[in-house]
């Protein structure tokens, strides 16, 4: 799924983790860096957009992966 298009369009969100209610409620409290990462295990950035509900974009890696 795509979270983006749950914060943006959602009037309710729930976020499943290993078979359970991570969180559930309003987009703009559950769609959190914080859950995102528990849910994903990658970093996010919520990116305040006026007059709308954010946007989460995936944080850079530090340093890229060895090959």
């Amino acid at each position: 799924h795509d979270p983006n298009l749950a914060l943006r369009y959602a009037d309710r969100v729930s976020l499943l983790c290993d078979g359970r209610v991570l969180a559930s409620g309003a987009p703009a409290e559950v769609m959190n860096a914080a859950h995102l990462h528990q849910l994903y295990g990658i970093e996010v950035d919520i990116i305040e957009v006026p007059g709308q509900r954010g946007w989460i974009v995936p944080r850079a890696p530090a340093e890229p992966a060895s090959l």
